[in-house]
């Protein structure tokens, strides 16, 4: 299992060692042209290869650190993940060359299970909000 922590690290002393500065932040997605790039079609090593060729001396870096009240509720089935609080549970790399933001994301599978119950939860209207009036998704008002 990969430690974003440690990949942080490596991120650091890359940095360190080949004189870039590191920007401890990241530009904003879908804001122009950009490459998104995931340790599924190229691994960290290899992104910071092209920071080095590419990035003009700096690289963006950001982790995020867990915290289930930031993240929204994702409801009791996912309370067992609340004690990965204070965790790193997305890391964020990236550089800019010609005008394209190139970005490296790593984020956590228990992360991304609780993210995706949160949008569930999120998405699904308040009873107050049903066009059936019911309680419950499915549940009709019997006193329309």
């Amino acid at each position: 299992m990969i430690n974003l922590a440690d990949l942080a690290a490596s991120v650091v002393d890359f940095a360190a060692s080949n004189t870039l500065t590191i920007i401890p932040a990241v530009p904003e997605k879908g804001r122009g042209p950009e490459v998104l790039l995931t340790p599924g079609n190229q691994a960290l090593p290899q992104f910071l290869e092209l920071v080095l060729a590419w990035g003009g001396g700096a690289v963006y870096l950001q982790t995020v650190m867990f915290d289930p009240d930031e993240e929204g509720d994702a409801g009791e089935e996912f309370a067992r993940l609340r004690k990965k609080a204070g965790q790193i549970g997305e890391i964020n790399v990236a550089f800019v060359s010609g005008g394209l933001v190139h970005f490296w994301t790593q984020v956590e599978p228990w992360l991304a299970e609780w993210r995706d119950g949160a949008d569930a939860r999120h998405r699904q209207p308040a009873p107050s909000q049903r066009q059936d009036g019911g309680d419950r998704p499915g549940e009709v008002d019997q006193a329309r």
